[in-house]
């Protein structure tokens, strides 16, 4: 009988598995509730067929004929109480059993009445209860500010939808809506996705994750209402089922470059929630962006039971401690996580129900921090609020995590991470200068000076000492032991360049800056910079100098570009720049993602670190308001020309032009001008040249030759000849050396 029973289901559902299971999950539940009274159906109507089992009748056949199934359930008073249920078609009674009951629907007009008689009573005789708890529940009301939609009205909202929720012209780096969901959630889900659809600020995607072991037949398995929002806009992608981490890790692997915003598929969210936490994301796109966090328990080098944590913090000061809740919503830049974070087996093995942990780890290794939005939403709008004070039955990830879960895979992060503790135990300085010192003892103190006494007080000084004979070591040791902010690192005498990269990796600086050891900064220096970039969210923020000498100082001609830039409010270009490096700050996490460092043994670093920095910035910032002074009277291998200098400018021009020749411009015109000026130091150089004596007839040829086949190597020469013509052209072959010679001894 039972084998028949359900070989019969099978022949009805026509074998999907998904369909199968859920109508044998809820006649176990008709007969749990005893909702199906067989006795009462057969005598009821006589002329239902003893060849199929009373039950399955009803489910398939006696609902559309408006049958009773028992004296207890009333499928035609639930379809006329319910028109939502019965716009879907659902049968009523598998409707009640897996969806009705819980959502405190009615099973008869005798319980709907019943309901609000107790409902009545239970009002009145506790009203005093009532009031205490509301003056108690007073204290946590900007915790629990839980709603839920009207799934009637926004059920004849979607019946209506004409729209296309996404944008046609897609942002360069795309904004993506990413969330996943799994069957149980299907009934629902279009709710949230709907919500999504029609934001004020359009995504370029709206995208829903499934997995293709939970829909075996795919589309198929899919109910009709989410199918057909792929008409405005919904993406479905099918990928590997990851649990809930389905939610954000499918969308790192497919658009690495991409903005993603993680949501949840029982939210129905306000019209400007995406709009509020994309325009916090252009004003700090070096943070992960949220509109809800909890404030991570931490004390004494220990992270605090997660039921302790200070739940949706008001706060919105950037922290490693601001724990996102992924459903509120999170916008996560590109390139935001430590390298681990598509590591499988080790966040499943880790965290295997802790998602939100796991991207908060990966987010603090990776030295980024979370920063709730200013126009945030504490109040949220639930599809099914039930879900979320668990009065279900279904055992959710929150259930799950509640019983323990959560600490338990916070232990396991820590003990694979150990690390964790110590970010979160460190405060990290704004900006990190690194200061090379050689010999500088005439000129060290009033360099340091104008460091320490910056107005910006958040700052680290990291001096190194590259191998002098003189008393500069000494006055580091003394100022290190009087400031806590300065470190130094002693070494062989290695050359600025390496002595820099070393300095590097010791800084923590979000931002690092750089002064000479024979040169000062204005005390609003950094202040002044810092601010700039972090309002703009720029990778490089430049400013003015002068060129200090004994008796005047002299403004740089870059000044007059850098103040018609900003009067302008534009940012600096990849060109509108010198070669020098001090006149900045870098933010770091772009130095790294971009590899930039100084190039080891040559004395022109400047020249290429410059070239890279400018050409990957994103945004560089033109500041004035503040000054470099870069000292002229010290005479260094940096300054003083000789042969040993004009080798080194022709390796760094070398390095500079295989550079500009291996990436790609935006516009032709920015590689033609970065090609001219290094074809423009060469031309310069050799004419400096010539004035030494040791610059030989060899030497010379030698220069040349190596001038012409960096100019023939331009990517587009005839229109570099026809649009940046200089005279030197004429001569630019392997055959012209003496006609070129001559041509700068009369130049």
């Amino acid at each position: 009988m039972l084998v028949n029973m359900l070989l019969y289901v099978i022949k009805k559902e026509k074998g999907n598995p998904i369909k199968i299971y859920r109508i044998i999950k809820a006649k176990n539940r008709i007969r749990k509730f005893r909702l199906f009274d067989e006795k009462y159906y057969l005598n009821k109507y006589p002329t239902v067929k003893s060849t199929i089992n009373p039950l399955d009748h009803y489910i398939y056949h006696g609902y559309k004929e408006k049958k009773i199934p028992s004296s207890s359930f009333d499928g035609n008073y639930y379809l006329k109480k319910y028109p939502d249920v019965k716009k879907s078609g659902e049968n009523p009674l598998i409707h009640y059993v897996l969806y009705g009951k819980n959502e405190n629907r009615c099973k008869n007009k005798e319980e709907e009445n019943l309901s609000l008689e107790k409902l009545n009573f239970k009002l009145k005789s506790q009203k005093k209860e009532i009031k205490k708890l509301k003056k108690k529940l007073k204290k946590y009301e900007h915790i629990y500010k839980i709603k839920q939609i009207n799934k009637e009205k926004v059920a004849s909202e979607i019946e209506n939808f004409k729209g296309y929720g996404i944008k046609k012209e897609k942002r360069e780096q795309k904004l993506i809506i990413s969330l996943t969901s799994y069957p149980d959630r299907m009934y629902d889900v279009h709710y949230a996705i709907y919500s999504l659809l029609t934001q004020t600020c359009l995504p370029d995607e709206v995208i829903l994750w499934l997995s293709i072991e939970e829909f075996p037949n795919l589309e198929k398995d899919l109910p009709k209402k989410v199918f057909e929002l792929k008409n405005h806009g919904l993406t479905i992608k099918w990928c590997k089922n990851l649990k809930s981490y389905k939610k954000l890790i499918p969308a790192l692997k497919e658009y690495p470059n991409d903005i993603i915003v993680t949501a949840d598929d029982d939210i129905y969210y306000q019209k400007d929630w995406l709009k509020n936490l994309y325009n916090e994301y252009l004003e700090n796109k070096e943070y992960i962006i949220c509109h809800r966090a909890h404030l991570v328990n931490f004390d004494n080098g220990k992270i605090k039971p997660y039921l302790s944590w200070i739940k949706l913090i008001q706060n919105n000061k950037p922290s490693f401690l601001n724990f996102p809740t992924l459903g509120g919503g999170v916008i996560y830049p590109p390139k935001i996580f430590y390298k681990d974070v598509l590591c499988e087996d080790i966040f499943m093995n880790l965290a295997p129900n802790g998602d939100d942990l796991w991207f908060w780890v990966m987010a603090i290794l990776n030295n980024v921090k979370i920063k709730i939005a200013e126009n945030r939403y504490n109040k949220i709008t639930y599809v099914n609020p039930k879900r979320e004070l668990n009065l279900l039955e279904e055992e959710t990830l929150y259930k799950e995590n509640k019983k323990s879960g959560n600490d338990n895979q916070i232990k396991n992060l820590i003990d694979y991470y150990p690390q964790i503790i110590e970010k979160l135990n460190k405060k990290y300085p704004k900006v990190s200068i690194i200061m090379p010192v050689y010999n500088a003892e005439k000129y060290l103190k009033k360099s340091i000076e104008s460091v320490i006494k910056q107005t910006l007080k958040d700052i680290e000084l990291i001096c190194i000492n590259d191998g002098s004979t003189d008393n500069s070591l000494k006055i580091l040791e003394k100022y290190s032991e009087k400031d806590k902010r300065i470190t130094f690192i002693d070494q062989k005498n290695q050359g600025a360049p390496t002595a820099i990269n070393n300095g590097f990796k010791k800084a923590k600086g979000e931002y690092i800056g750089f002064v000479d050891a024979d040169d000062w900064v204005d005390l609003n220096f950094f202040e002044t910079l810092y601010n700039e970039a972090k309002s703009k969210g720029a990778d490089i923020a430049r400013t003015l100098y002068k060129y200090s000498y004994p008796n005047k100082e002299v403004p740089a001609k870059l000044n007059k570009l850098i103040n018609k830039k900003y009067k302008a409010k534009k940012y600096l270009g990849i060109n509108d720049h010198s070669v020098v490096n001090w006149n900045a700050i870098y933010r770091k996490k772009y130095l790294i993602e971009n590899n930039i460092y100084y190039y080891d043994n040559i004395i022109v670093y400047d020249v290429p670190f410059t070239a890279r920095t400018t050409y990957y910035s994103k945004k560089t910032v033109p500041i004035i308001g503040t000054y470099y002074h870069y000292r002229q009277e010290v005479k260094n291998q940096m300054t003083i020309m000789s042969l040993k200098r004009v080798k080194s400018v022709l390796e760094a021009n070398k390095i500079c032009l295989d550079f500009f020749n291996s990436v790609e411009y935006s516009e032709i015109d920015d590689y033609l001008k970065s090609f001219k000026r290094c074809m423009w130091r060469y031309d310069y150089i050799f004419q400096e040249a010539l004035k030494l004596k040791e610059f030989d007839e060899k030497e010379q040829k030698e220069f040349f030759g190596l001038f012409v086949v960096e100019f023939k190597k331009c990517k587009f020469l005839q229109k570099f000849k026809d649009n940046y013509y200089e005279p030197y052209f004429e001569y630019m072959n392997e055959n012209s050396f003496n006609d070129y010679l001559k041509y700068k001894k009369v130049v």
